[in-house]
């Protein structure tokens, strides 16, 4: 706690300098205590040290409210309206494709507000979920539906046909080259083609060896050519050979 010399101490210089303030009783020595209101006169602190508490008066507010305008509540916010709404798109790779129809036709059960937002469903390489009446329900309510395989990837072709049926919404053929090719929605996608070329034998995949990392060629290596069309990575090179 800093020490105050007695006012007597303090010379004309420094008297110039000094804070005048008004001290709340709590803090005020005994003499000041009987008349809280009386100004008293302290020593400015070295610069590090902490500030006297201080009491702002009412000329203070003032000023410092001084040119701020008041509170209307009738007063209209300067929001930016939003120009597009809000759109809802569901997506997801193999089993998350799964899910993502499944997550759809729950909405579509329970008629959630989601729905209103809702602006499309994709998945890529999903397995198929559900039999003919699920999939007669999902295509009863929506359109916007879009199943994307790739090439000879192996995971939607699975389950077998009976007793699932195919997933719904329209489907969309990837090829290496990137071309794609829609189709309407109910079309069983075809079995795979054992006896085509394919993986390390396919002159497609030959060519794309040069822009595949060391570890996609070991997998081309240790697993199946239908395992691998599964692969993320060849689902977004397709697509963007198709964008591009």
């Amino acid at each position: 706690m800093v020490d105050v010399p007695p006012l007597d101490d303090i010379d004309e210089e420094s008297e110039e300098r000094d804070l005048l303030y008004a001290v709340p009783p709590a803090l005020a020595d005994p003499l000041l205590a009987a008349d809280p209101m009386r100004p008293r006169r302290v020593r400015r602190l070295p610069l590090g040290l902490a500030s006297p508490p201080s009491t702002p008066s009412e000329t203070d507010w003032d000023t410092a409210l001084d040119g701020v305008a008041p509170y209307d509540d009738d007063d209209d916010l300067d929001v930016p309206e939003k120009e597009e709404p809000i759109r809802l798109y569901i997506c997801g790779h193999s089993l998350g494709g799964a899910i993502a129809h499944v997550f759809l036709a729950k909405l579509t059960e329970c008629h959630s507000s989601f729905l209103e937002f809702f602006d499309g469903l994709y998945t890529f390489g999903s397995p198929r979920v559900g039999d003919a009446v699920f999939q007669q329900f999902m295509q009863a309510h929506h359109s916007s539906m879009f199943r994307v395989v790739y090439n000879k990837d192996m995971v939607p072709r699975v389950p077998p046909i009976d007793p699932y049926a195919e997933l719904p919404g329209h489907l969309v053929s990837l090829s290496p080259l990137g071309k794609m090719v829609f189709r309407p929605p109910g079309t069983i996608t075809r079995p795979v083609n054992f006896l085509a070329p394919a993986g390390l034998l396919s002159p497609t995949v030959i060519f794309q060896l040069r822009n595949e990392s060391f570890l996609r060629l070991v997998y081309r290596l240790l697993l199946p050519f239908f395992v691998n069309d599964h692969f993320p990575c060849d689902y977004v090179a397709a697509l963007q050979k198709y964008a591009y």
